[in-house]
């Protein structure tokens, strides 16, 4: 939890950090992104009924629903983020490294991770423009120094991955949604 603090703050020393020793992907899943996702994922739960106006209004049932699938979209954000890091880093003059594309992921969500875990107090909408703005220029800065992205194509790197990105957890969400309300 600390490291995705001090990434707000001194990105390049923990970038630099994490090159040099970064965590094992095993460790940095279970230990670090299904807690903080099943945090995120209630955080956005009981914000989302709690500033949804229409909340009154929706059926009952979708309540109990929404966790488990703010969680796998969660989860699935940083994995896909994770995979589509490693398959396009090399078209980007980079390195194929899942275990660094994975550090990047993770680390480089920290201001989306903190404005979805305050969703609680403050609605999601007022964080995310600064939250998504202040991640990809963590991503950007951390694709150059953890894969090795040539600083020219750093841009079109981050443009493609968070396209692959998001087609992969928007059709996780589509998919999970589907079953979800179903019946």
């Amino acid at each position: 939890m600390r490291g995705l603090l001090l990434v707000l703050f001194w990105p390049d020393a923990v970038w630099r950090h994490l090159r040099e020793t970064p965590l094992a992907p095993r460790r940095l899943i279970f230990r670090l992104a299904v807690p903080l996702a099943l945090g995120c994922a209630f955080a956005l739960q009981i914000g989302t009924g709690s500033f949804n106006v229409d909340a009154a209004r929706a059926d009952a049932r979708i309540g109990p629903i929404t966790a488990p699938i703010f969680f796998a979209i969660w989860l699935g954000a940083v994995l896909a983020m994770a995979l589509a890091f490693t398959l396009l880093a090399p078209r980007c003059k980079g390195r194929q490294d899942f275990a660094r594309s994975l550090n990047l992921a993770f680390f480089g969500l920290a201001p989306a991770w903190f404005a979805s875990l305050a969703s609680v107090a403050l609605p999601m909408a007022a964080l995310s423009p600064f939250a998504l703005a202040w991640s990809g220029y963590l991503l950007s800065v951390g694709a150059r120094i953890l894969l090795d992205v040539d600083a020219e194509e750093s841009g079109s790197f981050l443009v493609r991955s968070g396209a692959a990105m998001i087609v992969a957890t928007g059709a996780l969400g589509v998919i999970l949604g589907s079953f979800a309300f179903q019946g």
